[in-house]
């Protein structure tokens, strides 16, 4: 059957996942914004408890994420945070750790990955597309300033964040979803991603085709996708043979 739609994961395959370095930034950029909220309105607390509270939120979401394919929204997150803490919250303490746990995306912001700035604008005109992306500390609202930022939004039908449908990949249900908002068929569409298990096991469970992004693939593993690319670049001729 002809492909109709092509759907993208976000992380390591539209814009690279965050190095070391520039994850513990945004780490320190949450923890002390975390502080700076609970210090304007009047809790002060030693930092490394703030620390502590923050690894437990990560292990609690990761846990939750594991176990039932669920994600904890950043809302959620901080919320546990304050319970870890044992800190009686109010709105606007709420409403200033969320921020501080978010935002540290547009101040470090990810590096598009290349090739994307040029495939997506020429793959739109010929497919219908859709984004599927797991968020975890970063929702999707984040996520949306980053295609923004490089133009690429506009080539999209419909985007799909983990934090905003509950569930992630490789839950039949967030591809399903997609799928319904792209308004075309599993077998007319085809998932590209860097993960295996998450983005071509989870595409290929509801009758799509997977394309994997990634250099590094075990023989075994080739027998799982459609396709292999090396780089963006390589799609739009991968895509005439499937």
């Amino acid at each position: 059957m002809t492909i109709r739609a092509i759907t993208f994961d976000f992380w390591d395959t539209l814009f690279y996942l965050s190095e070391r370095k520039e994850a513990e930034k945004r780490r320190r950029m949450r923890v002390l914004g975390i502080a700076r909220a609970m210090k304007r309105n009047g809790h002060n607390v030693d930092i490394r408890k703030i620390v502590e509270a923050y690894i437990k939120t990560g292990l609690y979401a990761n846990d939750v994420r594991e176990r039932w394919l669920e994600e904890v929204p950043p809302s959620d997150q901080v919320k546990k945070l304050f319970e870890y803490l044992r800190i009686k919250t109010n709105k606007r303490l709420l409403d200033e750790a969320e921020y501080s746990y978010t935002s540290a995306h547009l101040f470090i912001p990810p590096r598009i990955m290349e090739g994307a700035n040029e495939v997506i604008p020429l793959l739109s005109s010929k497919y219908t597309l859709g984004l599927i992306s797991n968020t975890g500390v970063t929702p999707g609202s984040m996520l949306r300033v980053s295609l923004r930022e490089e133009k690429l939004i506009e080539h999209f039908r419909h985007l799909t964040f983990s934090d905003e449908v509950g569930k992630l990949k490789p839950s039949p249900f967030i591809f399903l979803h997609t799928l319904g908002r792209l308004g075309v068929k599993a077998e007319e569409t085809v998932h590209i991603g860097d993960d295996l298990k998450s983005d071509i096991k989870g595409a290929k469970g509801v009758g799509m085709k997977g394309i994997l992004f990634r250099r590094d693939l075990k023989d075994e593993e080739r027998e799982e996708v459609d396709a292999v690319i090396p780089s963006l670049k390589d799609l739009p001729y991968v895509l005439k043979d499937l």
